[in-house]
């Protein structure tokens, strides 16, 4: 765990020990925060460690995750983890389809402020219910965003418990989780380490999630 955590950290700050580094070798004036648009996309691959409150075991896992944009700010992200004692998803995974069917029509209705009003709220809440989470990216340093999120819906389901309460050895759980992550961007790859903490509604299962996320970036304007 400790080896993990201190790759995870290095990972952190070796974007931002670079970025400093143009800044102060390169004449060049610092590039301007990076703005996004409507209908940006990533598609990540994910790698996680799971720390985990006894009886549930903590354990490595990977998968994929992706992100779109509804502006310059907002996203919403969905993915799934697998692991051999842990899994971890959102509905979003299978909602992805709707978010970017949600955001074609409000594309074609930005003539009609009426209408792209209330079709934006529509959308915008069946998107909220169906994400695995949603992050506000601030920008700090060139292309360097740090990126607090927040999961209302998140499934968990665990396999190897040893506990009389679930004597079959598995146990699933529905979560809230609050977590930041720091995503910088090399032209279209994205490198974001992140942590997390999640706490199940019911029952009594926390933990911390921390781990990396490697990604590409689909703008839908040229940057």
């Amino acid at each position: 765990m400790k080896k993990l955590l201190y790759i995870v950290l290095i990972v952190s700050v070796l974007p931002l020990f670079l970025s400093a580094q143009d800044g102060i070798f390169s004449n060049t004036p610092s590039e301007p925060a990076m703005l996004h648009s409507k209908r940006d996309f990533s598609i990540f691959v994910s790698t996680g460690y799971l720390s985990a409150n006894n009886p549930y075991n903590s354990s490595l896992s990977g998968g994929i995750k992706m992100r779109m944009f509804l502006g310059e700010r907002f996203s919403f992200d969905s993915g799934f983890l697998i692991g051999e004692d842990h899994s971890q998803w959102g509905i979003g995974t299978i909602g992805l389809p709707l978010w970017m069917l949600g955001m074609g029509v409000l594309a074609d209705e930005e003539d009609d402020i009426g209408t792209e009003f209330w079709t934006f709220v529509f959308f915008g809440l069946t998107m909220l219910l169906s994400s695995e989470h949603i992050a506000y990216h601030i920008p700090t340093h060139n292309n360097i965003e740090i990126s607090p999120y927040v999961s209302f819906l998140r499934f968990k389901q665990f396999s190897n418990v040893v506990s009389p309460e679930h004597p079959d050895g598995y146990d699933g759980a529905t979560c809230f989780a609050l977590g930041m992550e720091l995503n910088t961007y090399f032209n279209k790859f994205i490198v974001a380490p992140y942590v997390d903490y999640n706490i199940a509604y019911s029952g009594n299962f926390r933990g911390f999630n921390v781990g990396i996320n490697l990604g590409y970036y689909l703008p839908t304007k040229r940057k």
